[in-house]
């Protein structure tokens, strides 16, 4: 007889790859018949052979309670009809459970009521449908989980609450662990992480799909504390942990750096062999090591690998990058694409901020072009984010703008990327530009803008648009929220001069961040006010304040100005009591720099030997000390040996061979210096350079060349350059030229008294008194 209208279903279980079920749901009988299928020829339904081909040739594996696709089809006749929903199905599989893909709501939501249409209209018995180990509808079952996915994606929490009272209605929650386990996850995604907990507090037994749901949520919002909990809660019970709880935790502890609790659950894992050679777990190790900067152990754990993935090697390398060990970073990233594994955004944005931290400009070039040609950048705008602080960190600020001009979608790390990279590369007023830019555009500041931007008002000066930015801090209540951005404040006064008004919003805030006193004590060293550098020291002290290693090194700084030797040698005994702060950069530079400026070079030169590595700040420290005593040569032999090490030049280290030049009369390695220095090094001439180059003419009588310095520099002359003219006017006796500089240098400013007291100078020691007392008159005139 003709068969009547047939409609079925094909579902496909699997348990750990091993047992695959075929389902197939038929309207005539109205039956659940399970077939075992080892291949497709085994099916006993030959009516659907075309379309369990179709379904075994497709690349796409099904994990665990998979839903793969629905085949719908009016009769036997119509099985074209029904393969071209599977292929349509298998199309839509990313937004699925299936493929762990999240899925677009939209079109999910399009599916789902098509789904219930269907339903609606073929009345299909429930209990023929119903999914042999959860007692629920597996097509219901899947599409509340495709759509609840859907929500955690978009962040839509007011669909996924609706979807939540329905579910409840249903009471679907009590009888399927994937559904409210879906839950729990949407809500955690969404930041509604209460809620989430809410959820979980009220199901009737819990398994460890839903105490993964919960974990996860909170370690992807940074509560590794409450995940420890929620862990510790787990073992208590009568669920074990698997692999994503594993992996989870190990998470958890990397975010807190908890080291100790890292490596006992690592113990627990080898001693009961749970998961030992597992990828999910290892990579998780790997990660959670390199995080709490145990690089050593991260890179055994990854050697002995079974294999190694995109993610294992990006934690590794992430490790290395974010604890300053960018050469190695970038060694790892060359060995991960020697080994064929190709990058993805993730391991770009680690890479990328490698090279910002190493300054390693042409490789950042060579991976924002395997970017660029892998289409991620506009695709990702975490990668093109890391993508701007790269050249920003490397100084090339006009490359970095454009990139951010020409994305598509900009968030706020993006701006602050771009106002961090001026302020960091000494731009402040175009940092303070982009932040007024950012405010038209309508995005609102964060804790990092904030912090950046006061930088950038420090370093210009800018006191007025710094109390501005404290304002806005008081009405959204940052400054008690935020300590990064509290101790950003201080700086930003101390850096201005305004001092009293630092130490008065320390005293009103009563912070104990030794950040916050050390921009304090920094300030006073900046301005010349040693002495209550030393006395805010004796304070932190008295409020058992710890002193870091900044703060040993802006307070020797503080004891070399004012020449208090005992106070020096005192704090630097303290240094060493407490080992390991001696072997830091920035208190050794720091030694050298005061025992420089006590004269007491055997000190100086002991401190700058004990260095392992040595800057061109420590460098500079020791030239200082020679100049100082007259050591011309000695500087100059300091500074080829300097260059040897492979330690470039900066504008501190020009200025300081300059000016040795200039006082000891050495014209003609003035002259050379001054050339190679731009040329060879690309120093481009700071204002300073220009008044040595003028000050060493002068002196040694090349009048007419200090002059022609002046006539040809791109920059404004300033009144240092003037009165450096001046006085080499003044050495030779030229009153023609003296009161032409006098003219120029009057216009400059008038308040200054130095241009007066000189060319009075000048006419005194030629004996033209007249004129040296009409040069007094205007003198005390310009203070009338």
């Amino acid at each position: 007889t003709e068969l009547a209208p047939l409609d079925y279903t094909l579902k496909v279980l699997s348990y750990d790859g091993n047992l695959t079920t075929c389902l197939c749901t038929m309207c005539l009988e109205l039956i659940v018949q399970p077939v075992k299928v080892c291949s497709f020829t085994d099916c006993q339904t030959t009516a659907h052979r075309e379309e369990l081909a179709a379904f075994t040739s497709t690349p796409f594996t099904p994990r665990i309670w998979s839903f793969v696709g629905t085949l719908d089809c009016s009769s036997h006749q119509q099985v074209g009809n029904g393969y071209t929903k599977f292929q349509e199905e298998l199309r839509k599989r990313d937004m699925l459970p299936t493929k762990g893909g999240d899925g677009d709501l939209g079109e999910t939501q399009e599916w789902i009521q098509a789904m219930q249409a269907d339903n609606e209209q073929k009345e299909l018995p429930a209990s023929k449908l119903q999914n042999l180990d959860y007692g629920i509808d597996t097509r219901r079952a899947a599409t509340l989980v495709a759509s609840l996915k859907a929500c955690a994606k978009r962040k839509d929490l007011d669909k996924g609450s609706k979807l939540h009272a329905d579910i409840v209605k249903m009471r679907l929650h009590e009888k399927n662990h994937y559904i409210s386990s879906a839950l729990i996850s949407m809500y955690a995604k969404c930041g509604a992480l209460e809620k989430a907990q809410e959820v979980f507090d009220e199901l009737p037994d819990r398994n460890v799909v839903s105490w993964n749901a919960l974990i996860a949520g909170y370690v992807q919002h940074g509560q590794g504390g409450r995940a420890m909990k929620c862990f510790e809660q787990m073992n208590r019970g009568a669920c074990s942990p698997d692999r994503v709880t594993l992996s989870c935790i190990l998470r958890a502890c990397g975010s807190l750096g908890a080291l100790d609790k890292g490596q006992e659950i690592h113990t627990q894992i080898a001693s009961e062999h749970l998961f030992e050679k597992d990828v999910l777990v290892s990579t998780a190790l790997v990660d959670m090591y390199a995080k709490c900067g145990s690089l050593g152990k991260a890179q055994e754990v990854f050697n002995e690998l079974p294999v190694r993935n995109v993610v294992s090697w990006t934690a590794l390398i992430a490790g290395y990058a974010q604890h300053k060990h960018g050469k190695e970073a970038l060694y790892y990233f060359e060995q991960m694409q020697h080994a064929g594994v190709p990058p993805n955004a993730v391991t770009f944005a680690c890479v990328l901020k490698a090279c910002g931290s190493v300054g390693a400009l042409q490789k950042g070039e060579e991976i924002h072009g395997q970017i660029v040609k892998n289409l991620l950048l506009d695709k990702h705008v975490v990668v093109a984010n890391a993508v701007i602080d790269m050249y920003a960190k490397c100084g090339a600020l006009e490359k970095a703008r454009d990139v951010f001009d020409k994305l598509i979608v900009r968030d706020i790390i993006s701006w602050n990327a771009l106002i961090t990279g001026y302020t960091q590369q000494g731009h402040g007023e175009e940092a303070l530009k982009c932040f007024d830019q950012m405010l038209s555009d309508g995005f609102s500041p964060d804790a990092t803008t904030y912090a950046g931007i006061l930088k950038a008002c420090g370093s210009i000066g800018a006191l007025d648009k710094g109390q501005e930015i404290h304002g806005h801090l008081m009405r959204q209540c940052l400054l008690e929220k935020n300590a990064v951005v509290a101790n950003a404040l201080v700086d930003m006064y101390a850096k201005c001069g305004a001092l009293e008004k630092a130490e008065e919003f320390i005293h009103e805030v009563q912070t104990r961040d030794i950040v916050a006193w050390t921009a304090l004590i920094a300030g006073y060293v900046q301005h010349g006010r040693s002495d209550e550098a030393l006395n805010c020291y004796e304070q932190l002290q008295l409020k058992g304040l710890f002193p870091d290693a900044i703060t040993f090194a802006c307070i020797l700084k503080a004891c070399g100005n004012t020449g208090f030797v005992f106070k020096g040698q005192e704090i630097h005994a303290d240094v060493v009591r407490r080992g390991s702060l001696e072997s830091v950069m920035a208190i050794s530079t720091a030694l050298v720099d005061m025992y420089a400026n006590f004269g007491l070079l055997m000190e100086a030169q002991e401190s700058f030997n004990a260095l392992s590595t040595r800057d061109v700040a420590s460098w500079s420290a020791l030239m200082v000390g020679y100049s100082q005593l007259g050591k011309a040569e000695v500087v100059f032999h300091l500074l080829e040996e300097m260059i040897e090490e492979g330690a470039k030049p900066d504008l501190i280290t020009c200025t300081i061979i300059l000016n040795t030049c200039s006082h000891e009369g050495c014209l003609e390695k003035g002259q050379m210096y001054f050339e190679i220095l731009s040329t060879r090094y690309g120093i481009f001439p700071h204002p300073d350079h220009y008044t040595c180059m003028i000050d060493l003419f002068g002196r040694a009588g090349h009048l007419h060349e200090a002059v022609t310095v002046i006539e040809k520099m791109s920059l404004s002359v300033n009144l240092a350059m003037w009165i450096s003219l001046l006085g080499g006017c003044k050495k030779w006796g030229n009153i023609k030229l003296g009161s032409w500089v006098f003219e120029h240098a009057k216009r400059l400013d008038g308040v200054d008294h130095e241009a007066y007291v000189c060319l009075s100078n000048i006419y005194a020691e030629a004996a033209k008194y007249p004129d040296a007392r009409r040069s007094k008159m205007m003198r005390v005139r310009m203070q009338g």
